[in-house]
């Protein structure tokens, strides 16, 4: 009896050790590569450039600050055309808002801008206009 006791004891330990270490790569790990591929994208760049100069933006939060030491989205690699989601929170003199963008190249690769939601209130849609 104290054998299999013993047994499932060790089970249960791995089991819970195997299920902290697979929580540990979901909320930590997979984010902080997300972070990493949108921060060294030019798609990020593109965003951040358009974020401080947009009136809208602006208007919101005052001159722009800082961003969000680790933001997150995604960048998609096609083979005619990219997109981009970029999250981000963004503290001005007024205030803190997150900001989504949703961004696709063009013709020539460069990166447009479709559509500006602040605190997921779409405030521009690029594609319609």
């Amino acid at each position: 009896m104290e054998v299999k006791k013993s047994h499932e004891a060790n089970f249960l330990k791995y089991f819970l050790y195997t299920l902290g270490v697979i929580v540990l790569l979901f909320y930590v790990i997979v984010p902080i590569g997300s972070a990493i591929q949108v921060l060294s994208s030019d798609a990020y760049d593109v965003a951040t450039d358009f974020i401080k100069s947009d009136s809208i933006v602006i208007s919101k939060v005052g001159q722009v600050k800082q961003f969000e030491t680790l933001p997150h989205g995604r960048i998609g690699h096609g083979t005619y055309k990219k997109d981009a989601q970029i999250e981000t929170e963004v503290t001005g003199d007024k205030g803190t808002v997150e900001i989504i963008l949703i961004m696709e190249t063009n013709d020539k690769m460069d990166w447009v801008v479709q559509k500006l939601y602040i605190d997921k209130v779409i405030y521009r849609d690029y594609e319609t206009e």
